[in-house]
């Protein structure tokens, strides 16, 4: 069962004191909980841990929407450290965060491994607490969502496993490229006109092949409009989950880096439109005297360089996909 689901049953458990609570990885050793308090109906994710005098935790984030604390239990031989939703509005966004949490914990060797994991985690997730809007995606990023969501679809998904596919879409973790496997890193870049004369590149690494192996660019011309024929950000994110069903670790995984871009359920009245559908999809591949700015040219001082390629320039630089498709089946470089 989902950690959504679990959530959904402690709710409805009967009384209106203390805390419902459901082990998470009971096969694992480190002790994971989630739990919803009755009396002031919050949802929280909960991690004990053995504790000596010695021990010292570490700094945990806070937001206006999460609360962190601890406290020792059985006779200070034991720390309970919580993680508690104050907003609730925010639930569909905590889930894949506590998701997310407890897989990274259950990884690790030791206690001390496991705490230093939850607090580097909760860093991780901060800026989207603190970020997040009430208005949901703006057109760009839901834009350049479908893009991603896309050739996640297209290239990635059907070559291999799907927890390998979710894990190579690095776009939501803010990476140089938006897809990372061993052979090969793939930038998106989407264009809506009905002539686009190029792509903009967003700073000076995006389509640097440093450690990439392989960089390619997959360029995607959309037809976006009101009502169209093809599928809308729901309806992209319905089908990935749709074919990731039988996988609930990636599906889990999918969620997380859904909720890190901003694509939240309770917006999804605001995403039916507009639809998206690919007029062509272009590989490039970023090589040799492909035009584009690298770190390396940049003089000392210079940085954060944004830029257009002229897809004119990119003529002579096209890769089949085929070709594309079995680098991303590699599993090594």
């Amino acid at each position: 069962m989902t950690v959504a689901g679990v959530w959904a049953e402690l709710e409805n458990e009967p009384g209106d004191r203390g805390l419902a609570l459901r082990r998470l990885h009971p096969e694992g050793h480190h002790d994971l909980h989630v739990a919803f308090n009755l009396e002031s109906r919050r949802r929280q994710f909960m991690f004990g841990r053995p504790w000596r005098p010695v021990d010292v935790l570490p700094q945990f984030p806070v937001t206006q929407a999460i609360a962190c604390r601890n406290r020792l239990a059985t006779g200070g031989r034991r720390m309970d450290i919580v993680i508690e939703l104050v907003d609730p509005a925010l639930s569909d966004v905590f889930t894949p965060l506590v998701e997310d949490l407890a897989g990274r914990i259950v990884a690790t060797r030791d206690a001390n491994a496991a705490t230093a994991e939850l607090a580097s985690g909760l860093a991780r997730w901060q800026d989207l607490f603190e970020q997040l809007g009430r208005d949901g995606l703006s057109a760009l990023t839901r834009r350049g969502l479908a893009g991603e969501l896309l050739v996640l679809r297209t290239d990635v998904l059907p070559h291999v496993a799907p927890g390998a596919a979710i894990d190579a879409w690095t776009g939501p973790c803010k990476a140089n490229q938006d897809f990372q496997r061993p052979a090969v890193a793939i930038e998106v870049k989407v264009t809506t006109g009905q002539n686009p004369q190029g792509f903009i590149v967003a700073n000076e690494r995006e389509l640097d092949t440093t450690g990439a192996g392989t960089l390619v660019v997959a360029h995607l011309s959309l037809d976006e409009r009101l009502g169209g024929t093809g599928g809308s950000i729901n309806d992209l994110v319905d089908d990935l989950r749709q074919r990731l069903a039988g996988h609930p670790v990636a599906l889990a995984a999918f969620n997380a880096k859904l909720a890190r871009v901003g694509y939240l359920d309770i917006h999804r009245d605001r995403y039916s439109e507009p639809h998206y559908e690919v007029r062509t999809l272009r590989h490039l591949h970023v090589r040799d005297d492909f035009p584009r700015i690298t770190e390396k040219e940049l003089r000392e001082g210079v940085g954060a360089v944004r830029y257009t390629v002229s897809l004119a320039a990119c003529e002579g630089y096209g890769m089949d996909a085929s070709a594309v498709h079995e680098l991303i089946a590699q599993e090594d470089a």
